[in-house]
């Protein structure tokens, strides 16, 4: 075979090579034709732009507010359009974007605007285009003379973006969909030992009730909690309650969103650009496990550098929750500035159950019945549980036809008792068992049965 040099291209001919193509395209793309006939620049050594590549995350902020910040500005949007590449022009093409639960937008997507202040007469173009999956590019096109003008309105559509953010003390996922926020969680939901009460308080409720304390004497916090604990004591009721209680950022992850180091970066970067945040991590042991058995080691090692890294994390709670404390990474789980407390939430005792089962029939008409008695027979059930206990019992009622007149259902002692021994047969068993699951069997997307209530 034919040797062949391989040769190097020297920074001056790539440089050529490049002036050449956006030559052609200054002069050939009908995009480009519209912005200097607008501009009124013939040559392209007369024309600045402003190149940048930003990420989805960068691109719905921004225009979610581009209009806004131009009209604020005292700039108008003269034509919009957009081209498939070849010589025909179509409307500028807009995605529909959630801004707020099950409100949606319309931000930029691909296309070109001309845009001219109206009191001063700058112009300048603006095109958004597609540049990878996860990303896009924003061009400024302006007069030569005017660039120090491009780089101002860049500069000040950043910061007002900023200013403006959409996700700010909102509920979201890592992939910007909102949390349908339940309004009906308080802290009254969830009923735990007076000792568990107190660290949850402790750790969380007095960072929240004295935010605007932090802010006046301009300090920052940062906590680190695992709540460990079997499936159903209510590990995850706590975020549900959170994200109603709490008025500051919360981004609710799962092991779905944490499949590749890269998305551990992301989330890590939105949570302080939200900030004051609270990263709520659910099943941490997941893609936390103990780097001798972890199956991806770059995706602890990336996890461990957001938690404490590099970056510095201010005005930051993370919570974590686990079923399986003990196959946490040591320096995930005894590193203080990444996690400093570990907060174990018990199955109720018998006073729990009982003001449990009260909790959860308050709704409903009841009649004789000793909620004492049936939290006695419930040892060893979760929340999760007794919550069940208490829809089968409903259930019950209604097969039978217990209701009133106006057809609301009556509770009795018999439709609980009865429903103690479907759900210990059917939940304890599980819940008792789950610790022997062989880890080998588990994916980072596995579900687990009787999940928190």
């Amino acid at each position: 075979m034919e040797n062949i040099e391989h040769k190097k291209l020297s920074d001056s001919t790539l440089k050529d090579i490049s002036d050449t193509y956006r030559a052609s395209r200054w002069n050939n793309d009908i995009m480009y034709t519209q912005v200097k006939t607008f501009l009124g620049i013939e040559k392209i050594e007369d024309v600045v732009n402003l190149t940048e590549i930003v990420s989805t995350y960068t691109r719905r902020v921004v225009g979610v507010v581009f209009e806004d910040f131009l009209a604020d500005n005292g700039y108008t949007i003269t034509r919009q359009f957009s081209s498939d590449g070849t010589d025909n022009l179509y409307p500028y093409s807009y995605e529909n974007i959630e801004i707020e639960y099950q409100v949606c937008k319309k931000i930029i997507n691909d296309g070109a605007m001309l845009i001219v202040n109206k009191s001063n007469g700058f112009k300048l173009a603006f095109m958004c285009s597609y540049y990878s999956h996860d990303s896009s590019k924003f061009e400024f096109f302006i007069d030569k003379n005017s660039e120090y003008k491009a780089e101002i309105v860049l500069k000040e559509l950043k910061e007002y973006a900023l200013k403006h953010n959409y996700l700010k003390n909102k509920k979201i996922t890592p992939d910007f969909s909102f949390i349908k926020v339940d309004k009906g969680y308080t802290w009254d939901s969830v009923i735990l030992d007076a000792k568990t009460t107190k660290q949850v308080a402790s750790n969380i409720n007095t960072i929240l009730n004295n935010l605007e304390v932090y802010t006046k004497n301009s300090t920052s916090f940062k906590r680190g909690i695992i709540f460990k604990g079997v499936p159903g004591v209510g590990k995850t009721l706590i975020g549900k309650i959170l994200c109603n209680v709490a008025d500051i950022t919360v981004i609710w992850v799962t092991p779905k969103y944490l499949e590749r180091s890269s998305n551990i970066a992301r989330i890590g970067e939105l949570a302080r650009e939200l900030a004051p945040t609270i990263l709520f991590l659910e099943d941490i042991d997941l893609y936390g496990a103990k780097r001798e058995s972890s199956s991806d080691k770059t995706l602890l090692g990336e996890l461990m550098n957001q938690l404490d890294g590099i970056e510095e994390n201010k005005n930051i709670i993370v919570i974590a929750t686990t079923n399986r404390s003990d196959e946490l990474e040591n320096a995930l789980r005894n590193r203080p500035g990444r996690f400093d407390t570990v907060i174990e939430i018990p199955k109720p005792d018998k006073d729990c159950r009982k003001k449990m089962l009260e909790l959860y029939s308050k709704d409903f008409n009841k009649e004789s019945i000793d909620f004492e008695s049936i939290a006695i027979n419930t040892d060893k059930y979760t929340g999760a549980h007794i919550k069940d206990l208490v829809n089968l019992a409903v259930m019950k009622a209604i097969d039978e036809g217990s209701l009133d007149e106006d057809k609301k259902i009556i509770l009795k002692q018999v439709h609980y008792d009865s429903s103690i021994k479907t759900v210990g047969e059917k939940k304890i068993a599980i819940s008792d068992a789950f610790h022997m699951k062989e880890k080998s069997s588990r994916t980072p997307l596995d579900t687990y049965p009787d999940d928190d209530y």
